[in-house]
């Protein structure tokens, strides 16, 4: 059976409440009572309650990182992003994957509160419901990967840029007719990727077919890619990120598609999966862990500063050109 905190008080003659001191605030205590209290505690083998210590002293010392798909890479190196930021402040970073169901997400949240974290890094699946509101009035928050108009911070990247930088590239190989793989426009980096996309293939006069997917994941992007006729495929397809991407090129390949001889093929995210495809893949590069850092710099100053204002930083997106993009095939 545990030790108690009673039986700590008892051995070293002294009150519950001077263990506690000796505990939390020593520099109340003499030190020869110290030391007495610190041989009991080994004695007995006492473990001091840390969820009750949390409560004395106001927030526990960990960053809570709220994310959509952990098994995403992208989400996986922003992840490691705050990792390598919160070692360095000596703060433990516990991780919530809520799979972009935002009743589950809202259910973390409202455990989270509870919880009284350093503060929380969140990639919303939803910025509107009570508890992310809730969130934001109890801890410090910063969204991640979500760029915010409002009263909370953001780091993010500039997506309708990216997409615009892979037309301008499929556009300088000569290519003028796309298919836009894309997720639901309820996420918000689908929506703005679409954005971009079709906005910069309007300028180049790209005629764009855009097909929908209910999850950006291998799986999804190879069963779409096994719906297309390998006999008259667009010359270029654009995916909303690099798993969808890789589904598209080893679905193709499979059906005996020569990526990019027949067709070249886009991601986004740019993980390092990517660059060890059977086709190296071209991607718009989004810097993910430095998101992550990013994100837990800011919070951390937040927190020390109560009278911040809100924060939106904006990442700039690069493309790194690899094999499976090249001129199209002539008729």
């Amino acid at each position: 059976m545990a030790a108690s905190i009673r039986e700590v008080a008892e051995i070293a003659g002294v009150s519950i409440a001077t263990v506690s001191n000796v505990l939390n605030r020593p520099e109340l205590v003499a030190d020869p009572t110290i030391e007495r209290v610190r041989a009991a505690i080994t004695e007995t083998g006492y473990v001091p309650n840390a969820s009750a210590r949390q409560l004395r002293v106001g927030s526990a010392p960990t960053i809570n990182v709220v994310i959509p798909d952990i098994s995403n890479p992208f989400f996986a190196d922003l992840t490691s992003g705050v990792e390598r930021v919160a070692a360095e402040r000596d703060l433990a970073v516990l991780i919530a994957s809520t799979e972009g169901d935002a009743e589950r997400e809202a259910r973390y949240l409202r455990t989270i509160v509870e919880q009284r974290p350093t503060g929380v890094l969140i990639t919303p699946a939803d910025t509107t419901h009570d508890a992310l509101a809730l969130l934001g009035d109890r801890l410090p928050v910063v969204l991640v990967d979500r760029h915010s108009d409002g009263d909370t911070s953001s780091v993010s990247v500039d997506d309708v840029r990216g997409a615009a930088i892979a037309v301008d590239h499929l556009a300088e190989l000569g290519h003028r007719r796309v298919t836009w793989v894309v997720g639901p426009d309820s996420i918000p980096q689908c929506a703005e990727r679409t954005d971009g996309l079709t906005a910069a293939a309007a300028r180049h006069d790209i005629a764009v077919t855009t097909m929908r997917v209910d999850h950006l994941t291998v799986a999804e992007g190879r069963s779409l890619a096994a719906s297309l006729d390998v006999d008259d495929l667009p010359t270029a397809i654009v995916c909303a990120n690099d798993l969808l991407a890789l589904g598209v090129e080893f679905a193709l390949l499979e059906r005996g598609a020569r990526i990019p001889d027949d067709v070249s093929v886009v991601g986004f995210d740019d993980i390092e999966f990517g660059a060890a495809a059977a086709v190296p893949l071209t991607s718009v590069a989004r810097p993910s862990a430095e998101l992550g850092a990013a994100a837990l710099e800011l919070l951390l100053g937040e927190r020390d500063d109560p009278d911040h204002s809100p924060r939106q930083i904006r990442f700039e997106p690069s493309l790194s050109v690899r094999r499976s993009t090249a001129a199209p095939r002539t008729p």
